[in-house]
């Protein structure tokens, strides 16, 4: 028991020994090295050397594999310190995200220009809804998420401005240096881990430390598949920026607003009165396309109703001379009434 006691103080001393020459080394730039040393010198040693006050070497003790030699508070210190030194030396990492909006009189053509051009560049086409249908009142349109190489971007909004015109522009840079940083170093001191619990797990004796370790194994390997997972992310996102393009097919291009006074009003102008000239056009094509419907109904309602005009206008023309026919029956019958009273 005695012996026992002792192995554990001095390992417990060893660690914070190492500890403090990993953090005086982390101020040198070699983290990495320290921590490595740090665990492998813990975990994976089968004996520690004893020295007395003097120096001189005293005897070999044997190190056992408890929970008192392993914490994992000791490998997030040294991380936290690996990440307020180095992280300054890290390449930015940014997101960029562009929206724009277009309007094309070649829409056929711009779509599939904008397709082979993304190709060219070694981008992808993410996402794509294109319209199929058009008539007078509303036109075809279009939206495409793409993706391309963050070093094309600009060149590729140039591209689009060349080949349509652009009636608005949106874009976001997301800064996300810091987070990448911190993923990093977190997955560095896992894996790190991974290794120390690994020697352990080779070294263990008793089934009760190899299922601990096997536990502890575990959960840091599905935490270090988590953080890749994140970087790989993060990573997708830095390479390959993200256009969301919104494409209407129109008869004319929206002209542009003169700088100066004049020279919007006389914009204003022509945008109204094509306007004007694109209402008189629809109204054209409405009436015209209506058109043999409203032959077809209003040709034999206006026959009927002229039928029926002459019919009304010959019965009244036939009553009437009826009427008349009757009074002058009626005055001859009083005349010859009056003719037969005065002879008698």
């Amino acid at each position: 028991m005695k012996k026992k006691l002792t192995t554990t103080i001095l390992a417990a001393g060893l660690i914070i020994t190492l500890a403090g020459c990993g953090s005086s080394s982390a101020d040198s730039g070699a983290t990495d090295t320290v921590v490595t040393a740090d665990y492998d010198e813990t975990v994976t040693e089968d004996t520690v050397t004893e020295y007395d006050s003097d120096g001189s070497e005293t005897a070999d003790a044997e190190l056992g594999y408890t929970e008192e030699a392993y914490s994992r508070d000791t490998v997030e210190e040294v991380s936290d310190a690996s990440d307020s030194s180095g992280s300054d030396s890290y390449e930015q990492k940014l997101i960029r995200t562009v929206n724009i909006d277009l309007e094309t009189t070649e829409f056929d053509d711009l779509i599939t220009n904008l397709e082979t051009r993304t190709e060219e560049m070694g981008g992808y086409v993410e996402n794509s809804e294109v319209s199929s249908y058009s008539s007078e009142y509303t036109s075809r349109w279009a939206s495409l998420t793409v993706r391309v190489p963050a070093a094309s971007l600009d060149e590729f909004v140039t591209m689009v401005g060349e080949n349509a015109n652009v009636t608005h522009t949106t874009e976001t840079t997301e800064d996300v240096t810091l987070t990448y940083v911190d993923l990093e170093s977190h997955l560095t001191a896992l894996r790190t881990e991974q290794e120390s619990l690994l020697g352990m797990l080779e070294a263990a004796e008793t089934t009760e430390d190899i299922i601990a370790i096997q536990s502890q194994l575990t959960e840091v390997r599905y935490e270090i598949e988590s953080y890749e997972s994140q970087l790989r992310v993060y990573d997708n996102k830095v390479d390959y920026s993200t256009l969301y393009l919104y494409i209407d097919e129109v008869e004319r291009e929206t002209a542009a607003t003169g700088g100066t006074f004049w020279g919007s009003v006389g914009t204003k102008f022509k945008n109204n009165l094509y306007r004007v000239g694109q209402g008189f056009r629809n109204f054209a094509i409405t009436f015209l396309g209506v058109l043999p419907i409203t032959l077809i109904i209003v040709v034999p309602v206006v026959v009927i109703c002229f039928v029926v005009v002459n019919f009304l206008k010959c019965r009244k023309v036939r009553t009437g001379k009826k009427l008349q026919e009757q009074e002058e029956n009626g005055e001859r019958e009083n005349g010859e009434s009056e003719k037969e009273d005065a002879l008698s």
